[in-house]
Formats: structure tokens, sequence, C-alpha cells
């Protein structure tokens, strides 16, 4: 039987090139589109016989959604669009989408049924929203399978900005940069068994599943943990900005997901990363 062939936007970020490797590794023939053949800001072309679409490309950055809401807009929600019709002209049978948890208004309750809303703390959860109902509509209207993925929290080597890529740089060079309070609590997954999930919606049915850990921590628990085992210390400063995420993983789990990394072993493996390497993406 013949291996699908997989199409994969975003394939240069820090989802899509491990998601590339580990798709490589199961012999699937992959088609990756990045920020050098692909601008999704503007009418685009997909090539042809494609089975699967991973649509990961986006600006990922919630808080620059706030300060040029304009330019996320064009891409992670015009850009979903422009995917699109890219995808339906190359008669691509299935998209896989990587939404956000803040698509929810409530950030502590999040079952994927409840109705469509969006959390008001970045404009970035509106447009991941409007980029959700666009595959809705098209896989109605041309039969597109689609499997949206709304992600939490996701971290691991090679990551950048977020506030544990800040705890670990801060561990490293003794001065930790919060953007957000150090009491925000967050719904962190590993990278890896983020990308585990991807690979397993290939075979699920059209829906929407959150991909979160199902458990909140606070960043000062998370630094206090990194300080005990590292034996290391590092000032911290924070803002005044009180972020609580917490996920519901059911769903998935019910498809059969688990989680390989907790917290403690994934943050570990990530320092390490980062002490060997530094904080450039490699």
């Amino acid at each position: 039987m013949n291996k699908k062939k997989i199409g994969v936007t975003g394939a240069g970020g820090f989802l899509g090139r491990r998601l590339c490797e580990v798709l490589e590794s199961k012999k699937y023939e992959v088609v990756k589109y990045n920020s050098d053949n692909l601008d999704i800001r503007e009418k685009c072309k997909i090539s042809e016989g494609i089975d699967v679409l991973f649509h990961l490309a986006a600006l990922n950055k919630p808080y620059f959604s706030k300060l040029e809401p304009l330019e996320t807009f064009k891409v992670n929600a015009l850009g979903t669009l422009n995917v699109l019709e890219a995808a339906k002209a190359a008669r691509v049978k299935k998209i896989i989408f990587t939404s956000s948890i803040l698509v929810y208004k409530d950030l502590t309750k999040t079952k994927e049924t409840d109705p469509a809303s969006y959390n008001s703390i970045y404009p970035y959860g509106l447009e991941k929203l409007v980029a959700e109902e666009y595959i809705k509509i098209y896989s109605e209207l041309f039969g597109i399978g689609y499997s949206i993925l709304r992600i939490s929290g996701v971290y691991g080597p090679g990551m950048y900005k977020n506030p544990i890529f800040d705890l670990t740089q801060g561990l490293l060079t003794g001065r930790a940069k919060l953007y957000v309070s150090k009491n925000s609590a967050y719904d962190f997954v590993y990278i890896d068994d983020v990308i585990s999930a991807l690979v397993m919606a290939m075979d699920w049915e059209n829906g929407t599943y959150n991909v979160c850990s199902g458990k909140s921590s606070k960043l000062i628990n998370v630094y206090n943990f990194l300080e005990k085992s590292l034996k290391k210390r590092a000032s911290i400063e924070d803002d005044d900005f009180l972020i609580n995420i917490l996920g519901n993983n059911r769903k998935i789990k019910s498809k059969g997901w688990k989680q390989n990394y907790d917290l403690k072993k994934g943050i570990l493996k990530t320092y390490n990363y980062f002490k060997k390497n530094g904080s450039k993406q490699q």
C-alpha cells in the first residue's frame, strides 16, 4: 500500500521542523512549505497529489497580535483562507490545522463542545477562531476533511519566546525576564506529545480537539523546581499581567493519545538542550 503524500506549511518553524522529521522517519513523502516557497498572505499554490496538508504556518506570537493586529490577521485568518483555496484547487483530501487554546473565552473551561467564542486577552484567539470556521465551511462546501487541534503552551528544544523559554534562559544567564506575572499558571505540553497528536490526527474523523496536559502550573513553581533540580538561581523580573490556563484533554485521550513527557521531565530536557546549543534555533 502506498504511503500518503503529506504537505506541511510552516515547515521551518518550531513545530514544523519536528513534524517533518517524524513524518520522514515514518517514510512519508513530505512536501515542505515555508516562507521561501509559499507566502500565504497572497493567493498561493499547493502541489497536486497531496493527501493530507498540515497547516502550521502562522504568526504564533499572541502578544504581537496586540501590537500589529492587521499583520497577524493577514497571516492567521486570511492566510488560512488562501491555503484553503489552494487546497481546494489541488484536491487535498484533508487539512490538519494547529489552532490555539486562546479561542476559549474562559481559559479554565475549555471543552471542545462549548459554543464558539474567543478570549479578549489578545486578538490572536479571534484570528484562530476565524480560521477554524473557514475550515469547517470548506469541509461542508467542498468535502475537505479536517482536524483542528487547539494547542496549549507547547514547549521543548528549539522553541522560542514562551514563559518556559524565558525561565530556562534566565537560569542560564542569571536573569529571567517574564512578560506576565510569575504567579500566572499555564497548561504546558511538550513538543513530542503535540507531534504525536498531529500524526494521529491523520486518521481521525472531522473534529476539533484540545492538545494539552490537563494540568495547570504556576510559573513560580516551575522556576522553583528548576532552581532546586539544577542548583542554579536567577533574578526574576515579571509583570502584573496575570494569566490562568487549564486545558481539558478528555476528548483527545479518548482517541488513544497520551503524554510521554510530564512537565518536570520535559523542562529538564529543554534546559539541557539550551545549555548545549544556546538559544538560537537549530
